[in-house]
């Protein structure tokens, strides 16, 4: 068999057959194929690792100007010229010898006599340790790349698998000192990572967690099964909008205020269920201190009837009038109970007295580590001084909050 060396001119068979045109070498390294003798161009059939017929297969056909090994194989009655493989020519720059097991620091043309590639054309970062190549792959000419670094270097900040497109779309799966697999858009601006093990995760993040970050809108779409989210025996789920209302929009007040800040749960012809089988469902207005408009309130409507129900009683208190209009007002007691009712009761303030207020486990928590005296909710609210009997200190076993 007779190996050959040559440069590649043309990756272009009109007959639909990878075929390279390739120039033979004359004695130099290589030469441009526009100063080349274009009389000697022979045609070298391309040869891949694997062939699986006309709908599998692996190719990497050379790029022009590449210089190739190629063959003529002795029984081939066709004298036909095989590819064998490509010579990888990267960029050089010169070593010290004391960095020969160290990443290169300040290069020293005058004190060094060695030489080691600047980048590999496939990873950028490929001998930058120990003085020898660690990764493994491939990077087209536009710049999609797929490289297995093994990083031979103690930190092995680089160790993994990493697939990335030429506009900076990628896949990275990490083992280095932050283990983890990262699915993220040009520039990280969106991004799912799943972090591996506690020792190697890095800061403010949890071993074995899933992170979903976008710079703009993450939308999640069911087309004809369910949605589940689920904490089976962790921490918290959490709801947050920190929107401000119109910041991103240049719409008067009055407009901007639908598109930003809002929470919305709609269901086009089923239920809206709120169960609680813990401390309680608790809807909190707070006053955020903006003087162009009125403090949040609570508000239920409904275009049919609001009904409650209570099994224990139902109490209502207000710092400031109780107001209640109707086309009748029907106020009635249980006589099968001895039931009365009481208007202004003696003594005075007999109501109040069954009144209880409910806190959060929040509310709760902030009481046991740094307890104040201060009424939880309505401490700086009109009238909150009212509202201080209706509170007990600690968890919640007060008995008038089941009276």
């Amino acid at each position: 068999m007779k190996i050959l060396k040559g440069t590649v001119v043309s990756r272009v068979d009109y007959g639909g057959n990878p075929v390279l045109k390739v120039i033979p070498d004359k004695g130099g390294r290589s030469f441009p194929k526009d100063s080349a003798d274009m009389s000697d161009v022979v045609n070298v059939i391309y040869v891949s690792p694997y062939a699986g017929g006309p709908t599998a297969g692996q190719v990497m056909i050379p790029e022009e100007n590449s210089q190739i090994i190629y063959c003529l194989a002795e029984n081939d009655a066709d004298n036909n010229y095989y590819y064998l493989g490509s010579i990888v020519a990267p960029n050089f720059e010169v070593v010290q010898e004391s960095a020969s097991h160290n990443p290169l620091i300040n290069p020293d043309p005058e004190s060094s006599t060695t030489k080691r590639p600047n980048f590999m054309p496939h990873d950028e970062i490929d001998w930058a340790y120990n003085n020898q190549s660690s990764s493994y792959g491939i990077k087209t000419p536009r710049g999609n790349q797929f490289v297995i670094r093994e990083q031979l270097d103690s930190t092995g900040t680089k160790r993994g698998v990493y697939l990335k497109t030429a506009k900076g779309h990628s896949l990275s799966l990490t083992d280095g000192p932050t283990s983890q697999a990262k699915l993220a858009g040009s520039g990280d601006r969106a991004m799912l990572e799943i972090t591996g093990e506690d020792s190697k995760v890095s800061s403010g993040k949890a071993k074995h967690s899933a992170y979903l970050h976008a710079s703009n809108n993450i939308a999640l779409t069911s087309m004809e099964g369910g949605m589940s989210f689920s904490v089976v025996d962790g921490n918290n789920i959490d709801i947050t909008n920190t929107s401000t209302e119109g910041k991103q929009s240049s719409l008067p007040i009055e407009l901007s205020g639908k598109e930003s800040g809002n929470i919305n749960l709609t269901t086009a012809a089923g239920d809206i269920l709120i169960r609680s089988s813990g401390n309680g469902v608790f809807i909190d207005c707070l006053d955020n201190n903006d003087t162009t408009t009125t403090p949040a309130s609570f508000q239920v409507r409904s275009q049919n009837k609001i009904h409650m129900y209570s099994a224990n009683g139902i109490d209502l208190k207000s710092a400031g009038d109780v107001n209640i209009v109707g086309r009748n007002v029907n106020i009635e007691s249980d006589p099968t109970q001895a039931g009365i009712v009481n208007i202004n009761p003696i003594p005075t303030g007999a109501v109040n007295t069954k009144m209880g207020i409910r806190k959060t486990n929040e509310e709760i928590a902030a009481e046991a580590v740094a307890p104040t005296g201060q009424v939880p909710f309505f401490v700086t609210s009109p009238g909150a001084a009212s509202f201080a009997f209706n509170y007990s200190y600690g968890r919640n076993i007060d008995v008038r909050l089941m009276q």
